[in-house]
């Protein structure tokens, strides 16, 4: 019996960290131009938009920029598509 509850417990675990996951597309999507606000002062830089995986559409949607104020110490690293054998793959843009 143990087994059996410790199969469904993996397998629960498991399910819910690939539905965490972000997908791959065969072509990624057209990225919508928009216009940027105003600075809110010289004191927040601009960190471009990307792409949210929707598990419920298994399609990326687009986000929009945003001004930060920037975290002293650690550059940003802007977000960009890797590519491998499954297909394109958004990595998140993240402070270094």
């Amino acid at each position: 019996m143990r087994k059996f509850i410790f199969l469904f417990s993996l397998i629960g675990i498991l399910s819910f960290f690939n539905s965490c996951s972000a997908g791959y597309v065969s072509e990624e999507p057209v990225y919508q131009n928009y216009e940027r606000p105003q600075r809110p002062s010289s004191d927040y830089i601009w960190i471009d938009g990307g792409w949210n995986w929707n598990s419920s559409s298994n399609s990326y949607i687009q986000v929009n920029g945003n001004w930060e104020k920037p975290r002293e110490g650690h550059p940003y690293q802007q977000g960009h598509w890797k590519k491998d054998r499954h297909g394109s793959q958004w990595v998140r843009g993240s402070y270094r």
